[in-house]
């Protein structure tokens, strides 16, 4: 009885241990992927104020992409009026046409 509190402690101890070493190391910034890409410059920042789309459309055109260059080209040829070169659709027109994923 009188190792209980003790080996409780220790079992403690070793849980937050090994809790600790099951934190990723960061060795600076991850490699930013291609839809994260995609997204960033559909959805936009604070500096760049993107191609207004809501966060939905964005997710929807950037999902699954392996080249985000390309989707965005395609995206704002898509959606470009018809009289300055574009096919001149809505923006979720657009989305749909130029998303590489099966989201709806």
């Amino acid at each position: 009885m009188k190792y209980i509190v003790p080996m409780s402690l220790l079992v403690l101890f070793l849980m937050a241990d090994s809790a600790n070493a099951a934190e990723p190391k960061s060795n600076g910034p991850a490699p930013t992927s291609e839809p994260i890409k995609c997204y960033e410059r559909a959805w936009g920042s604070k500096e760049n104020p993107g191609l207004g789309l809501n966060a939905g459309q964005a997710v929807t055109l950037c999902s699954g992409t392996t080249d985000a260059d390309k989707v965005i080209q395609c995206f704002v040829k898509a959606w470009t009026h018809r009289d300055n070169g574009g096919l001149g659709l809505t923006a979720g027109q657009a989305v749909s046409l130029c998303k590489t994923n099966s989201l709806p």
